[in-house]
């Protein structure tokens, strides 16, 4: 299971929505930066911290299993996106580990010889 999940895992980063107090709501509202299914980190005005998995949002409110907040509170968003750097540089490690491993097969091969 862990090999699956870690390079599900690798693809993906916590982004940071940008915009102050009086911004940030009305930018949430017409750009649909939160949807079904993201996973975001909120701070509200009153300092209250959220993470939760979005199960429902419409234009007042982000729903997350016992977790609902007006978008009018929040302060600050971080939206769980796809990272093609990060993703890049999965590939290439994994891609480096598995040339490694056959090299040393191989000369593990030649030295039983």
């Amino acid at each position: 299971m862990f090999i699956i999940a870690f390079p599900l895992n690798g693809c993906t980063i916590m982004q940071p929505v940008e915009g102050g107090n009086d911004s940030l709501p009305s930018k949430i509202r017409a750009q649909n930066l939160i949807r079904e299914g993201d996973r975001v980190e909120i701070r509200t005005i009153d300092k209250g911290e959220y993470r939760f998995k979005v199960l429902d949002v419409d234009d007042e409110i982000v729903r997350g299993g016992a977790v609902s907040v007006p978008i009018d509170d929040i302060a600050a968003l971080n939206v769980r996106r796809f990272s093609g750097q990060r993703t890049v540089a999965l590939v290439v490690v994994a891609l480096g580990l598995i040339v490694i491993a056959a090299i040393g097969a191989e000369n593990s091969t030649e030295n039983q010889l």
